[in-house]
């Protein structure tokens, strides 16, 4: 089918952006060690918080929107100012928000000890994800998937795991966090320039139009709006059980957990490659009206994301122990929150793509206030996990309500959407 032959190479980007995610993190914990390893999930996990929100929800409403304005001629023009927009846009705010944020936790004195210079690269973090963001949000729209996976993952994952390499064989001594927060920094803003001559090529082509048009610009932000606190959310919610463990513990216990977190998201890479084909297509038949053609794409999805997350969890069950030991003998202590999450990811797989579903439908409030929802339930329970069970309570917490926030949208998109032709 030809829809397994983009997912396949979608999965293969995707494989390869997660591999060389884990392996740039596999040789940072053995060099940094635990405690600056933590320091720099600290640090990275903020900066990809806070470029979520500086990205606005555009990289799936330019997923949508693309894809109506490519529909008619008349509007065609109106997607290359709808760009421009989006990318500057985000630069100012994801400059203004990272600023105020950084310089807010660098007043506090557990935090200011961990130098200024992580700060900084954290600020430029921050900048450079969130335009590479937006930049992959419109090549989905144009359909060029995996260039999509190739820029926001591959590219910049490929380059660190490399860098990290070379330090590691040269010198396996422990260094400084801020040093890959500002490699982490420089490779993103080298995917930021080649996508953007990709859109560059892509949207060229498209004439000027004949009279001056209206360009919406409320309609893209209220439209965004929803979607940036959806992903933001969403993305919060990941982030959180690091945050807090950074904020209520040590270090040391940060940069374990985080270990166990990057080996149990290797389950995702199923729904990583589905989501890139999924989005678009399932906009295309939404905006179409094929409610059939979109409830047999879904179902495809579910049961092929479902089956290879299974997969891939039953090989975690005899690699992680290994995994863990490598990076350092203090790293094994994170097996049982490892294993916690990667069930959970499991599950949620199961359930299949129904927030997207929801999003592509113009349902993005419903999943907004799902996503809140889950969020207020979230931080207090991880707060109070963490107080009686440690890293495990983090894990246990974040296992708990990623499960509940899959499961929301499936039984809504079933009800209005999936049982409605």
């Amino acid at each position: 089918m030809n829809y397994l032959k983009i997912i396949a190479g979608s999965a293969f980007l995707r494989v390869a952006g997660v591999g060389f995610g884990f392996l740039a993190h596999l040789f940072m914990a053995r060099l940094l060690g635990a405690e600056e390893f933590g320091v720099f999930n600290f640090f990275f996990a903020i900066a990809s918080i806070l470029a979520m929100i500086g990205s606005f929800g555009f990289p799936n409403a330019l997923t949508r929107f693309t894809q109506e304005y490519l529909a008619k001629s008349d509007t065609k023009p109106i997607l290359k100012r709808l760009i421009l927009f989006t990318q500057g846009f985000s630069v100012f705010l994801s400059i203004v928000i990272a600023g105020l944020v950084f310089a807010a936790l660098y007043q506090i004195p557990k935090f200011s000890h961990l130098g200024l210079h992580n700060f900084i690269a954290a600020i430029l973090l921050t900048l450079s994800w969130s335009v590479l963001k937006v930049n992959s949000g419109a090549l989905r729209g144009l359909k060029k998937i995996n260039l999509s996976v190739l820029y926001e993952t591959v590219w910049r994952d490929g380059l660190l795991a490399l860098c990290l390499a070379v330090a590691f064989f040269m010198n396996p001594q422990n260094g400084l966090a801020e040093t890959w927060l500002y490699w982490s920094a420089l490779l993103s803003f080298l995917g930021v320039l080649t996508s953007q001559y990709t859109i560059h090529k892509a949207v060229k082509t498209i004439d000027k139009p004949e009279e001056a048009l209206i360009y919406p610009y409320k309609y893209w932000l209220l439209t965004s709006m929803p979607m940036m606190l959806v992903s933001g959310v969403r993305l919060l919610m990941m982030r959180t059980d690091l945050i807090i463990l950074g904020v209520v513990m040590s270090t040391a216990n940060v940069g374990i957990y985080a270990a166990a977190v990057k080996i149990a998201g290797l389950v995702a890479i199923a729904q990583m490659a589905v989501m890139p084909y999924f989005s678009p297509h399932a906009a295309e038949h939404y905006a179409k009206k094929e409610i059939s053609s979109l409830r047999n794409l879904f179902v495809q999805m579910t049961k092929l994301q479902s089956l290879a997350s299974l997969i891939l969890i039953i090989g975690m069950f005899a690699l992680a122990p290994f995994l863990l030991g490598w990076m350092g003998e203090e790293f094994k202590a994170g097996f049982a929150a490892l294993m916690i999450l990667a069930v959970s990811q499991w599950l949620g797989a199961s359930c299949g793509p129904a927030a997207n579903l929801l999003i592509m439908s113009g349902k993005e409030r419903i999943v907004m206030w799902m996503i809140l929802a889950a969020a207020l339930i979230n931080i207090p329970l991880t707060f109070a996990f963490i107080q009686f069970w440690g890293i495990e309570g983090a894990a246990l917490a974040t296992a708990i309500v990623f499960i509940g926030q899959s499961i929301a949208p499936l039984i809504y998109a079933k009800k209005t959407i999936l049982l409605n032709d």
